[in-house]
């Protein structure tokens, strides 16, 4: 079988992306006509549409491609093309809920240890137990804050 028949019967990336977006400006017509108002897209809509498509594809490619390098691959991945969309929808825990989370996991640990070692003396003080339960509800609300803060 000759190189030309073969590169003839595989679908090529471009057509393969050029049906997904035309699919999918399609499933955003059927919507618009679900609820009457607008009515359709402009052309100009679709090739801004097209455009930003563009742009993102490159944006995550670029970013996997660094994660790649950052991993030492020897190929970039769909793991790392995944782990790149997560980081740039800002699905990933980043900065302040990272933080709270590892704060709050830190905390939590804390009033733990010191609620067991309160709890296991001879004369528990009312002091001991309350900063451990303090700890321990402080450093739960920062890991819920830290989870739930982007939903």
């Amino acid at each position: 079988m000759s190189a030309a028949k073969t590169n003839r019967e595989r679908p090529t990336h471009e057509s393969q992306s050029g049906a997904a977006f035309e699919q999918t400006i399609e499933r955003l017509r059927t919507g618009l006509a679900k609820h009457g108002q607008p009515q359709n897209l402009s052309t100009n809509a679709v090739a801004v549409l097209l455009e930003r498509q563009a742009e993102y594809v490159e944006e995550v490619g670029s970013e996997a491609i660094r994660i790649a390098k950052r991993n030492r691959a020897d190929f970039v991945s769909g793991a790392d093309v995944e782990s790149a969309d997560r980081r740039l929808r800002g699905t990933s825990l980043p900065g302040t809920r990272a933080l709270a989370c590892t704060m709050g996991a830190a905390t939590f640990g804390a009033g733990l240890s010191e609620f067991i070692t309160i709890m296991t003396t001879a004369h528990p003080g009312h002091l001991g137990i309350g900063l451990g339960c303090g700890g321990m509800v402080g450093g739960l609300l920062g890991v819920a804050y830290g989870l739930l803060r982007g939903r």
